[in-house]
Parts: structure tokens; sequence; C-alpha cells
């Protein structure tokens, strides 16, 4: 993706190319990157912490959630993204986007009011929510807070689903980069 079409990035990001989904993020310096393809679902995630073994990335996205916090990813954005989802799912991929993020059910609660917005063939869904769970599984979490975007691609039905969490302890601090990773992303409409 020419840089042209990305734009530029506050102090202290680079650009963190995910040719596999045609994409681009905003990555803090000092941050880690890792993709993986999962039973149809491409991942990439941009994280403060290093996520554990490469062979942690092989079973299912639950599981690769649970290894993650079990590694010590605690703050970091995820990205899934859901090719021929209308298809697969039986669902149009705009209405799936919409409900992601508005009908949003325990442990999240939204903390801000649904921002939609339309850019060329893109229609994104994006909140502010908070977790009080304390469980993933077997393992014991934090409260979290998340920036949750959902975008849907009609022309290729393709659904992305972006995830930028933290603990609350770090959300004053992370509030800001949290913004920057989701909302500075780029996406090529050039498909």
């Amino acid at each position: 993706m020419p840089a042209a079409e990305r734009g530029s990035l506050p102090s202290g990001y680079s650009w963190q190319e995910v040719p596999e989904i045609q994409a681009a993020f905003p990555k803090p310096v000092g941050w880690f990157y890792r993709y993986k393809l999962l039973k149809g679902t491409k991942a990439c995630f941009i994280t403060r912490e290093q996520i554990g073994s490469a062979q942690a990335l092989d079973g299912s996205p639950e599981d690769i959630a649970e290894e993650a916090v079990k590694s010590g990813y605690k703050t970091g954005l995820s990205v899934n993204v859901f090719d021929n989802f209308g298809r697969r799912n039986g669902q149009s991929v705009n209405s799936a986007a919409r409900d992601i993020i508005s009908n949003s059910r325990e442990p999240l609660a939204l903390l801000s009011p649904v921002e939609r917005t339309k850019q060329g063939g893109l229609v994104s869904f994006r909140g502010e929510f908070y977790s009080r769970t304390t469980r993933l599984g077997i393992v014991q979490i934090h409260p979290i807070h998340y920036v949750i975007e959902a975008v849907a691609d009609s022309r290729i039905d393709r659904l992305y689903i972006l995830n930028f969490e933290t603990p609350e302890s770090l959300w004053e601090q992370d509030k800001e980069r949290a913004k920057t990773m989701v909302k500075g992303r780029v996406l090529d409409q050039k498909l």
C-alpha cells in the first residue's frame, strides 16, 4: 500500500503493513506484531507484550486468546478478518458489523455512543466498552477497557473486527493510543 494512501502518524508510531488483508495499522515503536491464519479467519496482533511462542498461535481463536492472556499479553490491538462472511453465515456483512457493536451483551458494557462511518465501500461501527469479568476460561483477568470497531466491506463480503484492549489500571495512559491504532487504520479500497 503506497505511503501516500496511509497518511502521516504521530511521533512514536510506524506503519505495520499486513498484506494478507490489504491493510496497515499504526504500531507504537517497540511493540510486537504477529499474524496467523486460523480456520478461515485471518488474525493479526499488535501488542505491547510479546505473545508466547509460534506454537501458541496454532489453535482456535479462543485458544489464542487464552494463551495471549497466559503469556502476558495485556494491551494491544487484535484484528480478525472474515472473508465471504455473508455467504458462510447467512447474514449480510453490513448488518453483522452493526450487530456486533450495537447489540453488545454482558460482560461488555457500552461506554460511548456507537460511531457509524462510511468511507468509500466500507461501513464501520465503533464503540468504547468496559468489562468487569475476572475470568477468561480458567485464566484470571482484570477488568478491561476496549475500543472495538466492526468494519463491513460488502463489495467483497469481508468483515473486519478490530479490538484494542487494555487493563482498567492502564486505560488513562492507553486511551489515546487505542484511538490512534483503531481510527488510524487503513484498509485498502482498491481491491
